[in-house]
């Protein structure tokens, strides 16, 4: 069972939480423990993002009234990640209702999360191809998926709602957290393989967002990022030398 204080007093939106049953059978255990690392370094960026803003903020007058708000905020979010950690440091069943759960309570829309993890598994596929590789099969057009971060929210969906602005991500230290899951005493193609199904496991979390009336809104996190692994794997077939596979 998770906290009730997370259950109860952090997740606010109805909405949330129907999709927390939505997602209480989907099975994520093989993949929990190399999401924990990218989670927290999704937390940490959002909370030193409001942590900034507070200490920017603290001493003038207008922000007097909300000051007692943000500062709540900031206990609930280190209250969050510490059961966070706490859950997904145990070994054992994990779903995407548990994973959620702390997002959720962190104040994270979903649709930021998404955002997130598309952008760490597509840099880090960047990182295994050369430019011209990248260029010659279209590969970037998928690194334009998605939309700019929305605004982090203290008390995001209340009265007292205000928002905080948009946190500049970084991205290099979960990228690092799927490199160091792949073992380093293997050929790189088999490196690269690896990853590649690594990526492909990742996708169970990932959402797909569409817009029937304005295309240019939708957002196929998860179809994307399955797209690009395809497309990687049939351009890494191209780049085989032919003439050394023979008729047998």
């Amino acid at each position: 069972m998770h906290n009730e204080y997370i259950t109860v007093n952090c997740i606010l939106d109805k909405r949330e939480k129907l999709t927390l049953l939505k997602y209480a059978y989907i099975d994520i255990s093989k993949i929990s423990s190399l999401l924990k690392p990218i989670v927290i370094d999704l937390m940490d960026q959002s909370y030193n993002h409001i942590q900034e803003f507070h200490n920017l903020n603290k001493n003038h007058k207008r922000y007097r009234k909300l000051q007692p708000l943000v500062e709540e905020k900031i206990k609930d979010l280190e209250f969050v990640k510490e059961k966070f950690i706490e859950y997904f440091s145990k070994p054992g069943f994990k779903t995407k209702e548990d994973l959620f759960t702390y997002i959720f309570a962190f104040q994270l829309p979903e649709i930021y999360f998404n955002e997130f993890l598309y952008n760490v598994l597509v840099e880090s596929l960047k990182e295994d191809f050369n430019e011209l590789f990248w260029n010659k099969y279209k590969l970037y057009e998928y690194e334009k998926n998605g939309i700019e971060f929305p605004d982090i929210y203290i008390l995001r969906d209340t009265d007292n709602s205000t928002s905080t602005g948009s946190v500049n991500h970084d991205y290099k230290t979960s990228i690092k957290v799927i490199n160091n899951s792949i073992s380093n005493r293997i050929s790189d193609s088999e490196r690269i393989t690896n990853k590649l199904n690594i990526i492909k496991d990742l996708t169970i979390v990932l959402k797909n967002y569409y817009c029937e009336e304005f295309a240019f809104l939708n957002n196929p996190y998860h179809d994307s990022i399955n797209d690009l692994v395809d497309n990687i794997k049939v351009a890494r077939d191209y780049e085989k030398p032919k003439q050394l596979i023979k008729r047998k």
